[in-house]
């Protein structure tokens, strides 16, 4: 009864991790043990339609196929691992906390704002970084996005020419897909109605201004969270009014456990009009999908002494992108 049992456990191990990386670029896999591999002639078995093997590792497993693997010893099955022949994958683009944007959807939070530089799209390093100048060479501050302006790249103050519908900045080359920017709704949801952990005490903790690596802004706390040990407790959570930013203060260090812990941090990097920045590090605004007429558009909006949920304002104001993916797991 106990053979059968692992024998069935490690068939559908197996094919849950086949099936899980067939998605990826890989070709070819191999499959072992985590443990047993000490005497790996204790196990046989096929992959796919192949030819019976009588020992571990299998190599050349192709991708999609179910490895069936038949117990004949009597050492316990722990755990199977299984290993890509492809090219190590490329750091994550987005932040490993979950945020719900809505009763039934969750998104993760791209590395950093997004910019363009130097002829191609990316994300900042960091969180906190942003542009304290206008470049024709290095944007971080779109004007509304549509068909005609590439992404909101101009430095028009012509608001007609910022009157078309949405071109989504997840769609820009270079980032890879499933990107978008929230819709009001969801950035409201997010701020206001989510249900998330409890951190220094406070329920439901979304959010907090602060200052990280000397760089002022808005943390962002996932759906689940604990505090970092040995971090200061956050304060002034849920907050909508003046804080004095300086409530909290984090150094690159701590700020990278929180960061590892999921939290999202939006820096007060201003906003654009035509080619004058203003506002840095004081105040800022961020993009959503939603507009309210032919020619305002809707974002948030936040500084020390306020957070404003619902304000709108004409196209061509360069304001910040985040962009999200939904989780889909």
């Amino acid at each position: 009864m106990e053979r059968n049992r692992l024998l069935t456990l490690l068939v559908l191990l197996v094919t849950a991790v086949m099936g899980a990386w067939a998605q990826e670029p890989a070709t070819t896999y191999t499959v072992n043990l985590n443990d047993g591999t000490k005497n790996p002639t204790t196990w046989t078995g096929k992959a796919g339609d192949a030819t019976q093997f009588s020992a571990l590792p299998l190599e050349g497993v192709t991708e999609g196929q179910t490895v069936t693997l038949k117990y004949s010893g009597t050492r316990e099955v722990k755990s199977i691992k299984a290993t890509s022949d492809a090219a190590a994958a490329e750091p994550a683009a987005f932040i490993n906390g979950k945020f719900s944007v809505s009763d039934t959807k969750q998104v993760y939070f791209s590395k950093g704002n997004l910019r363009y530089v130097s002829g191609a799209w990316s994300f900042f390093d960091n969180q906190y970084d942003y542009y304290a100048t206008y470049s024709a060479d290095a944007w971080d501050k779109f004007g509304w996005s549509n068909s005609t302006n590439n992404y909101g790249m101009s430095t028009s103050t012509n608001n007609n020419d910022y009157k078309y519908d949405l071109v989504d900045w997840g769609t820009v080359p270079g980032i890879g897909s499933g990107w978008r920017i929230l819709t009001l709704a969801e950035w409201q949801y997010l701020f206001s109605t989510r249900s998330a952990s409890t951190v220094n005490s406070v329920a439901n903790a979304r959010y907090t201004k602060g200052k990280v690596n000397n760089v002022y802004g808005i943390i962002l706390f996932p759906d689940t969270y604990t505090h970092p040990d040995g971090v200061t407790n956050p304060v002034g959570i849920n907050v909508t009014g003046n804080t004095g930013w300086n409530g909290n203060n984090y150094n690159a260090t701590d700020w990278g456990k929180m960061e590892a812990a999921g939290c999202v941090f939006l820096p007060a990097a201003g906003y654009r009009d035509g080619t004058t920045v203003s506002s840095l590090g004081s105040s800022c605004s961020y993009r959503s999908s939603t507009r309210n007429s032919p020619s305002m558009v809707q974002y948030i909006y936040f500084e020390s002494s306020l957070l404003n949920l619902e304000t709108h304002n004409v196209g061509y104001y360069g304001q910040c992108v985040r962009l999200v993916r939904e989780v889909t797991e």
